[in-house]
C-alpha cells in the first residue's frame, strides 16, 4: 500500500436495476450490456469489500442526485470537523 492511504473511501452503491434505468437513454458498452445478474455480483463484491475496510463508508446513491450529494456532504463534514 505505501505510506499515502485515504482517511475515508466512498462506495457509492446502486442496484443493477436503477443503474440500468439510469442509463436506458443511451447504447450500452460491453459490460453494461452483461446481464443483471453479472451487476449484482459486482455489486455485492464491492459491498463486501467496504464491509471490510475500516476507512469505506457505503452511500445509497439510489436516491436522486441532490440526496447522494447530501449524503457525501453530510459524511464529509463529520470527518473533517
Amino acid at each position: 500500500h505505501g505510506a499515502l492511504l485515504p482517511d475515508t473511501v466512498f462506495v457509492l452503491d446502486v442496484p443493477a436495476i436503477v443503474a440500468k434505468a439510469r442509463r436506458r437513454s443511451r447504447t450500452e458498452d460491453r459490460i453494461e450490456a452483461r446481464g443483471a445478474d453479472y451487476h449484482e455480483r459486482v455489486r455485492q463484491g464491492f459491498l463486501q469489500a467496504a464491509a471490510a475496510e475500516v476507512r469505506c463508508r457505503v452511500i445509497d446513491a439510489a436516491w436522486p442526485f441532490a440526496s447522494v450529494q447530501a449524503s457525501l456532504r453530510a459524511h464529509l463534514a463529520r470527518r473533517l470537523s
